[in-house]
């Protein structure tokens, strides 16, 4: 599948609304945006689905949702008992945005999530999902 990339911080990063085409580009683009403090980007698909995801280390977040606007909206869900009980902020639009806790999944999970996305544009089944 063809998504496109966005970074929902820096409106000047060169890989904002680059096509991906394939696992290890996207796998490639996300490694590279490790150094940064955590924020939220996405990959919009080719197939009207969009997953907005928080990349930071040693978690992450991801939201699934339809890219016109209308719900369900779904989010993961941790499995991780020290993860769920803690708060995180990434950053989209210069603004920190909490995440609790109960809603992030380990990094390496995130990439997996990312990956099953680019590769079929339908929502991971290693991870749970809660609709909101």
């Amino acid at each position: 599948m063809i998504t496109k990339f966005y970074d929902l911080q820096e409106d000047s990063n060169p890989s904002n609304g680059a096509e991906i085409t394939d696992v290890s580009q996207l796998l490639e683009l996300i490694d590279g945006l490790l150094e940064r403090p955590p924020f939220i980007c996405e990959l919009v698909g080719d197939n009207g689905f969009g997953l907005s995801f928080g990349i930071g280390r040693p978690i992450g977040c991801a939201q699934y949702r339809s890219t016109d606007g209308r719900p369900p909206y779904f989010v993961t869900t941790s499995r991780d008992a020290d993860i769920a009980e803690d708060e995180f902020e990434f950053l989209m639009g210069d603004t920190l945005t909490p995440i609790s806790g109960g809603y992030c999944i380990k990094f390496d999970l995130l990439k997996e999530v990312a990956a099953y996305f680019q590769e079929t544009g339908q929502r991971s089944t290693l991870v749970e999902w809660e609709e909101i």
